[in-house]
């Protein structure tokens, strides 16, 4: 009897700690100078630690730390300055991570050298160690621990006016012990994860004018490059700005679009590319609004086996439409949900918008989100801490996505194209240019398996209005006299 005692309390723990809901905070600190930038976040035990740009009571600006509690309530923070230069990030990723010792390190560039900075645990300043280089300017993109030290790479501006991918080996301290060039191509780095103890991968792009290509460059412990993914010189493919290694040796990245805008200039689309492990592409999935200003942070791997790309996206023509974005997809690419956030309402426009800036998951499966948004009046910034639930929500409701994107993205089977995915008002089921056979049905069933849409369509493509079905997955199985023949998901969306 003890024993079912235990296991109802642990199960009611365990709900009460996945079935939070969600929700956006805005911090400010109220000084006239404030710029409360937050840059990244990672989880520590379920504590939230993140960190941003502010400056300090004395107006000098410097590197904010925080920890708050799953509810975002600030449980300690603190503000790191150096008396003799300011403390800056870089314009591309900005990534902190959490050291074996339990301090957290983040990377960064200050009067264009590459920079590492750790706190202790409880948020006091550990190092700050600066790395300039005789020949180039540059700034730290990304960080990992490895067994005796840490690697710090970044992309650095010679005189040539070519950008160089560097990396730099440290102590635990943060001395330097050496400084590479692993390859000779021009190029620009964004992220680099550990695999083992002598692999380092890093995604990139070789920035060559007119040849733009996703790269992936493993470099071992010494800093020598064991081998280069690449994928096709295609003008309208863009960097690797994050990955994820599967089980089967694939790759997940997001990347975006390069491609020419009819009113001039170049303008992009965010993507989401899976690659076998020859770089050959698996599916692609594409965003349909083209942008000088749509950017993927971050990708995280989610406890469900999913993942979530986030970052922001522009969906007006004022800069007041730029939105946060989560996109939650199968490793099949088939999407799952995907929300549009802002911490003001529609109606105020004229500021940057909400930037997503970093990622982190929650052991419930919650996704943290951080980043930025310019106020109106006074100037400065908002920095936010933004908690979704696992199905998307920051309220739980049956319709919880505040807006959903199409995309090119197309579920094809050997039987049917299903598309778009995921749809609001209708979606197609294609035989292929072939008429359905005798004695089709169609059978649509929601997650609990109730069957929701039952029909037998003839000739042609098969439209079907779904704008009367609630937000959510739902299935579909081809029958053919009885038989399934094809089965598939898709996903509803109700636009707001």
């Amino acid at each position: 009897m003890q024993k079912i005692y235990i296991l109802f309390a642990l199960i009611w723990i365990f709900q009460c700690g996945y079935s939070q809901e969600g929700f956006v905070k805005k911090f400010d600190d109220g000084a006239e100078k404030d710029i409360a930038e937050f840059w990244d976040v990672v989880i520590d035990n379920d504590t939230i630690v993140l960190y941003g740009g502010a400056f300090d009571s004395t107006g000098v600006q410097g590197i904010k730390f925080m920890k708050l509690d799953t509810f975002g309530n600030i449980l300690s923070e603190n503000i790191i300055v150096d008396t003799a230069r300011t403390l800056t990030i870089t314009t591309w990723r900005k990534k902190i991570i959490k050291t074996a010792n339990g301090g957290y390190l983040v990377v960064g560039s200050s009067k264009l050298e590459p920079y590492l900075l750790k706190v202790h645990h409880d948020l006091s300043l550990d190092f700050i160690e600066f790395y300039p280089s005789a020949d180039s300017k540059g700034g730290g993109h990304t960080v990992v621990e490895t067994i005796d030290g840490f690697l710090l790479a970044g992309s650095e501006n010679l005189d040539t006016m070519q950008n160089r991918l560097f990396v730099i080996k440290t102590d635990k301290q943060g001395k330097q012990i050496w400084r590479k060039n692993p390859v000779n191509t021009p190029a620009n780095v964004f992220e680099m994860s550990a695999y083992d103890a002598n692999t380092f991968v890093l995604g990139a792009t070789y920035a060559i004018p007119g040849q733009n290509s996703s790269v992936l460059i493993c470099i071992d412990s010494i800093g020598e490059m064991k081998w280069v993914k690449q994928s096709d010189y295609v003008f309208d493919q863009g960097p690797v700005l994050d990955f994820e290694l599967l089980a089967d040796s694939s790759w997940i990245i997001t990347s975006g679009t390069w491609e020419d805008s009819p009113f001039g200039g170049k303008v992009m689309r965010l993507m989401v590319i899976r690659y076998d492990t020859d770089f050959n592409v698996l599916w692609r999935w594409t965003d349909d609004r083209p942008s000088n200003f749509h950017q993927f942070t971050d990708l995280e791997r989610t406890p469900d086996g999913n993942f979530i790309a986030s970052g922001w996206k522009v969906t007006g023509v004022v800069k007041g439409d730029l939105k946060g974005i989560h996109y939650k997809f199968t490793p099949e690419g088939e999407p799952l949900w995907m929300r549009l956030d802002s911490v003001y309402p529609d109606s105020i426009v004229g500021y940057r918008g909400m930037h997503v800036e970093g990622t982190a998951i929650l052991s419930s499966g919650s996704i943290i989100s951080v980043g930025w948004a310019e106020k109106t009046e006074p100037h400065g910034n908002y920095g936010f801490v933004m908690k979704i639930t696992p199905g998307g929500c920051v309220e739980e409701t049956d319709n919880c996505w505040p807006a959903v994107a199409t995309s090119d993205l197309v579920v094809e089977s050997e039987s049917l194209v299903v598309y778009p995915n995921p749809a609001s008002d209708y979606i197609t089921f294609s035989r292929k240019g072939e008429a359905w056979k005798p004695k089709s049905e169609l059978v649509i069933m929601d997650i609990y398996g109730r069957v929701v849409r039952h029909v037998s369509p003839q000739g042609g493509d098969y439209r079907m209005d779904v704008s009367g079905l609630n937000s959510g997955l739902y299935f579909y199985r081809y029958l053919v006299e009885g038989g399934i023949v094809d089965s598939g998901k898709f996903l509803v969306v109700r636009l707001r």
